[in-house]
């Protein structure tokens, strides 16, 4: 039988974790600790697998079934709902790490040895006061041309019009380095 918003709500923490079953393979865990989470399970190539679906109260009945839903859809067209998100999980870290700012940190530091210590942290504050901020979170292969031209422009608002044209260097430094890089 499925379950119900109530017969969730009245699930007590027992000794030892037990499942409350609902259709298409999807069940609740209730753990000693009074959690209760979502959880799916399948079956791929023959072998049995299990993913979750979220927290009850966070994910609740029907959106925990609209996920499962979601999932079953993956596995109609031979797709592992468990690899796709281990493939989307990379992906973001592979991103995260080609950030425009992971990207001109690394170009800084292998340019470190070819400038003098002060010149060296005069690069690293204007990109951090000036770049950073603006773009550095985007991914490196995502930044544009009108975005870097936008945050120029800004800075030339301010009244710094040789800072400008060093940062505008460092930013051609760092995507060239990004080239070279394969990012």
């Amino acid at each position: 039988m499925p379950l119900t918003d109530i017969s969730i709500r009245k699930a007590t923490p027992r000794d030892k974790p037990y499942k409350l079953a609902d259709a298409g393979g999807m069940f609740l865990l209730v753990s000693p600790n009074g959690s209760k989470l979502w959880r799916l399970k399948y079956r791929v190539e023959g072998r049995e697998k299990l993913i979750s679906l979220g927290k009850y109260p966070e994910i609740g009945l029907r959106d925990a079934r609209l996920r499962r839903d979601e999932a079953r859809q993956q596995l109609a067209h031979f797709i592992d709902p468990s690899a796709k998100r281990k493939a989307e999980k990379a992906a973001t870290a592979v991103k995260n790490t080609n950030s425009f700012e992971m990207v001109g940190r690394e170009w800084h530091a292998t340019k470190l040895n070819e400038w003098t210590a002060g010149h060296g942290a005069k690069i690293l504050s204007r990109l951090e006061t000036n770049v950073f901020p603006e773009i550095g979170k985007r991914s490196v292969s995502d930044v544009t041309a009108p975005e870097l031209l936008a945050m120029l422009k800004k800075m030339e608002a301010r009244g710094i019009f040789d800072a400008t044209r060093r940062v505008q260097q460092y930013c051609s430094q760092i995507l060239r380095y990004a080239i070279q890089t394969g990012r």
